[in-house]
């Protein structure tokens, strides 16, 4: 991909005495983002080129617009640390721009890309929140250590094209790149630059890209629906077959109760108190087991019948 070179411009707002940063176009190389720069506004896709590096320093806040996200074919170091981590967020989010007017969402912002070029890339101790695709290697040759994912669309980190599992708020880490550590103990270069606002060469990830991924999610969540559906279904006749074979065995059990009552009664075959006595109770504990088995079976009928309903409201 051919980026168009722009001059080197920087954009510094001050109001009420809070400074801001607006970055958007193709990094310069060697450029550096410090703290004293917060919060950095990205109103277009910021972009590192092949051979070239960005590096991030703790404490940085990184605010992107709508449409808007980092994409890296050459180098990126986030240098954050546990007490002040870089911050990859929405425009929106109140934590970190209380002046914001809405509510922080998913898929407010694009996410960061890794290019197949951008080998050797380091985070170290950062938030990223509330974008579409959270953080996106196509390159898996990186370090991710104790990154938190939050509230992201589509997914939180991926690389070469497969999802990691990755909780919600939980720090993670990933990789072991012999070039990643050599590239973190090297630093910046000599001669870095400042923070600069560049113009945009790359077009901006549409809404309906953005979300194209969702699609896929919900299909296999519908697909396990259905499984689930047809498991609780399969488990609710079942369930209810045993319990009306068990209901059987009641009825018949105590029709030869009731029958070996009139025997005894009619003293029919010379049945005597006793005989009838050993007879009769052997009949009832039988009916007694199955009719506890009836019970339990009912009872299993109707959990799976409602979790069988569940599926199909939810």
């Amino acid at each position: 991909m051919k980026h168009a070179m722009v001059a080197l411009t920087l954009t510094v707002f001050v109001a009420q005495g809070i400074a801001e940063t607006h970055l958007q176009g193709i990094v310069s190389h060697g450029t550096v983002l410090e703290k004293s720069g917060n919060p950095y506004i990205i109103d277009q896709d910021y972009i590192v080129p092949a051979g070239k590096e960005l590096v991030i320093r703790q404490g940085c806040i990184l605010l992107f617009q709508a449409f808007t996200g980092l994409r890296i074919e050459g180098k990126l170091l986030v240098d954050g640390s546990p007490e002040h981590p870089v911050v990859f967020t929405s425009q929106n989010d109140a934590d970190y721009n209380p002046a914001s007017t809405q509510l922080a969402n998913p898929f407010d912002w694009n996410g960061i890309i890794v290019a197949k070029t951008g080998a050797g890339t380091v985070m170290n101790n950062f938030v990223l929140r509330y974008s579409a695709y959270g953080l996106n290697a196509q390159n898996p040759n990186m370090i991710v250590r104790g990154g938190v994912f939050r509230q992201n669309g589509q997914l939180h980190f991926a690389t070469d094209g497969k999802m990691q599992f990755v909780q919600d708020g939980v720090a993670f880490s990933y990789g072991t790149s012999a070039e990643a550590h050599s590239a973190t103990a090297q630093g910046p270069p000599d001669g870095a630059d400042s923070p600069a606002s560049l113009s945009s060469a790359s077009p901006a990830v549409s809404d309906g890209a953005a979300k194209q991924g969702s699609s896929s999610t919900s299909a296999k969540t519908r697909r396990r629906h259905v499984v689930v559906r047809i498991a609780t279904g399969a488990v609710a006749v079942g369930a209810l077959g045993t319990g009306l074979y068990f209901n059987s065995i009641v009825k018949a059990r105590t029709a030869e109760v009731d029958d070996l009552y009139a025997q005894y009664v009619n003293a029919a075959g010379g049945m005597d108190q006793a005989t009838y006595l050993s007879r009769s109770r052997a009949l009832k504990d039988k009916a007694q087991s199955a009719s506890i088995g009836r019970t339990v079976s009912y009872i299993a009928a109707g959990l799976s019948a409602a979790g069988f309903a569940l599926t199909i409201v939810f």
